[in-house]
């Protein structure tokens, strides 16, 4: 029963993959705010072109921010992505940011 629970405990908190793609890390991403990548199968920001989504402007949520956030206008999680990022891919239908 405890070998289960170790596997269990195990795949729940596997490691997570969640960071910016390579090429929005750049000073020129950066400083443009901006992070819509060419994708590598047409060329095209975002994979417009094959309909895999499209460079738009961020939009956040205009509700307060909750007892999490208590330094106003210092966490960098405040209105996340716009500490970095105006304008980010938008995936269509069942696509997914993978670069």
């Amino acid at each position: 029963m405890s070998l289960l629970m170790v596997i269990t405990f195990m795949l729940c908190v596997a490691p997570g993959c969640a960071q910016f793609p390579r090429p929005c890390a750049t000073r020129e991403a950066l400083r443009t705010k901006e992070c819509c990548p060419p994708w590598d199968g047409d060329g095209s920001p975002c994979g417009a072109s094959s309909g895999r989504g499209s460079c738009e402007d961020v939009e956040v949520s205009q509700q307060p921010d909750g007892p999490q956030y208590p330094f106003s206008g210092v966490d960098d999680r405040e209105k996340w992505p716009l500490v970095f990022y105006n304008r980010t891919c938008q995936c269509a239908g069942n696509f997914m940011a993978t670069q």
